[in-house]
């Protein structure tokens, strides 16, 4: 890494480990963490080894202050009424109904037209040299 950029990584892990910065600076200093492997390992800077190991661990530590549901140290990426939602939520099977029945999907016109292919009514698009084609 170039001394601007090396200058500019130590200045955001000095911030991370202090302490001090709010989650979303955290955030911000981790996303520009792994846009710093990024650019080191487009201009050959770095091997694709150390970019791996380095992306793994960075992309990790964000993901976390993504996803961690405590206010002072992370972001809780998930909203707060979707998660209600998923805690309440209730299933209504036995109340279904389903429209379909064995008549009315003999109804369908692809359907129909499955049945005319399968019986060898004329219906059947594939040549008969086709049909035996093996397919996979």
């Amino acid at each position: 890494m170039s001394g601007t950029h090396l200058e500019e990584w130590q200045r955001r892990s000095f911030d991370i480990l202090s302490g001090t910065c709010t989650p979303e600076q955290k955030a911000d200093a981790y996303r520009a963490h792994i846009l710093s492997i990024q650019y080191a390992w487009a201009t050959s800077q770095l091997s694709l080894a150390g970019m791996g190991s380095l992306l793994r661990t960075y992309s990790e530590r964000y993901a976390a202050v993504l996803d961690s549901d405590d206010p002072h140290t992370g972001l809780n990426n998930y909203a707060e009424s979707a998660l209600h939602l998923a805690r309440s939520q209730r299933n209504h099977s036995d109340k279904w109904e389903s429209s379909l029945s064995a008549e009315s999907v003999l109804q369908i016109s692809s359907v129909q037209w499955m049945i005319q292919a399968g019986t060898g009514g004329d219906g059947v698009t594939v040549a008969t040299a086709d049909l035996n084609i093996p397919v996979g």
